[in-house]
């Protein structure tokens, strides 16, 4: 069923791409002031999630102060990248002791999944999906992969919508 929703194209300065923007103009806090910071639940799906530090610190702070932090990402076996998937493996211990839900998307290995499918690929065997969910209120959906190359180097494009209907059912969609 369709929704019309108030929606916000966000893009990155071009600048970025050549180390000359300024800081509070990258994405991670343009997001904060979008969003805020999330009293009850955040829930993100990230086809490369690879927390700094900070971020690791942030995610487990929110989990600390009683928000249900919940990401779904690729596992080793299911992603394309194996560095990318390195960088977050290091980190999922001190997420999972803070309380943060972690889900890892299985490679699909049935014959069916590979098969050529046109326009959409010829795999569903990794996920690729960007977006992420605060409160139910509000629903981020873009390019953005939740890592330091895509918060300092890449330039993005993502939207914000403001959904409850969307937000409050991006876990069950996933």
């Amino acid at each position: 069923e369709l929704e019309w929703a108030v929606t916000r194209m966000v893009s990155d300065d071009p600048s970025k791409g050549l180390g000359q923007a300024d800081d509070h103009e990258m994405l991670p806090q343009r997001l904060g002031r979008i969003f805020g910071v999330p009293e009850k639940d955040l829930f993100m799906v990230s086809s490369y999630f690879v927390p700094t530090q900070a971020g690791v610190d942030y995610l487990t702070e929110l989990a600390g102060n009683g928000v249900q932090v919940t990401i779904l990402t690729n596992s080793l076996e299911a992603t394309d990248v194996a560095a990318v998937h390195a960088g977050y493996a290091k980190r999922r211990v001190p997420l999972l002791q803070s309380g943060i839900t972690l889900y890892e998307l299985k490679k699909v290995t049935s014959p069916a999944a590979f098969r050529d499918r046109g326009l959409t690929g010829s795999s569903a065997s990794s996920l690729h999906a960007k977006t992420l969910s605060v409160d139910g209120r509000k629903i981020f959906i873009g390019s953005f992969n939740f890592d330091p190359r895509s918060a300092r180097l890449n330039t993005e494009i993502r939207f914000v919508v403001e959904s409850p209907r969307l937000a409050q059912n991006l876990p069950a969609a996933i």
